[in-house]
């Protein structure tokens, strides 16, 4: 899913039986609690409601939504620190939504947040 056409008119090149949606992640275009997992990648510091792309993608996973996002670090690459999103952050957001556990972990140059139900 993008909210670019351009963007899944890309994906369909790489994948053409790939079922592909025009959407944001604040209203994930998908009933019910569809997926086991759901995977977030570079998208959360980018959602104009980052809590709200949360919830919908909490609304559709069963057991576990994974997210990377870039570290809360400076770097010569990437979004500007202010753009991107501290752990603390993470944190509040997935006690918010009720989440049973948060877990990250910092790989070279991004981190994964585990949020478990």
């Amino acid at each position: 899913m993008d909210a670019n056409p351009e963007m899944i008119a890309a994906a369909r090149q790489f994948v053409p039986a790939g079922d592909f949606k025009l959407g944001i992640a604040e209203q994930l275009p998908i009933s019910g609690t569809t997926f086991d997992v759901v995977f977030m990648g570079l998208v959360l510091h980018e959602a104009d409601e980052p809590l709200q792309a949360l919830q919908d993608a909490f609304r559709v996973c069963a057991q576990r939504l994974a997210v990377l996002e870039w570290p809360y670090r400076a770097q010569d690459f990437g979004p500007g620190l202010v753009e991107r999103i501290p752990p603390a952050q993470m944190e509040t957001w997935s006690q918010t939504l009720g989440f049973k556990q948060l877990r990250w972990t910092e790989l070279k140059e991004v981190t994964l947040y585990c949020f478990d139900k």
